[in-house]
């Protein structure tokens, strides 16, 4: 029986060893490339959880208020009572728009303060907005047009509208960020 000189041997042996180091090498690499993918997944899925617990749900529940308030201001213009109870039930949903107005105030400030939500430009969402609804329904609490009062409601939705789609805005590109 031939045996293999003893250097052939040898060279066999390494060329066996290298071959299965750099298997081993290439695996470990993938591995620890999978596990920062997998962990910097799981970080942007635990912030995206977090923004959407503590910003962006009461945030649109806040907006929700705001379009019941829209949809009530479009009842008031549309309803065939006299203009004295019109201005009543106007009066009433001034009230319960600064209620609201107050809340989303709060928790977008609470957004500027936290560490865990990123950036100091949350309560600047309602900027000019808040005050431009806040006026118009003022002036149409003391109208005594019904034309006039019509024309406030309507100053009023539009404004609240303008404030739900810029604040929408924000909250999705917010989360976009956080999905990178």
């Amino acid at each position: 029986m031939a045996t293999a000189p003893p250097e052939a041997l040898f060279w066999g042996l390494t060329w066996a060893n290298l071959i299965a180091f750099a298997g081993v090498t290439a695996s470990l690499v993938l591995g620890s490339i999978n596990y920062f993918a997998n962990r910097n997944t799981r970080r942007n899925a635990l912030a995206l959880d977090n923004f959407s617990h503590r910003a962006r749900g009461p945030v649109e529940k806040l907006l929700q208020e705001l379009d019941t308030i829209m949809d009530e201001a479009d009842d008031i213009d549309r309803s065939t009572k006299a203009l004295a109870e019109k201005i009543d039930a106007t009066k009433a949903l001034k009230t319960t728009f600064h209620k609201t107005r107050r809340k989303l105030a709060r928790l977008l400030n609470d957004c500027d303060k936290s560490i865990l939500i990123l950036g100091t430009d949350w309560s600047r969402l309602d900027e000019g907005f808040m005050d431009n609804v806040t006026d118009a329904l003022e002036q149409a609490a003391r109208s005594d047009d019904p034309h006039l009062l019509h024309g406030h409601l309507l100053h009023a939705a539009q404004a609240i509208d303008r404030l739900r789609s810029r604040a929408t805005e924000h909250l999705d590109a917010y989360a976009k960020l956080l999905m990178r």
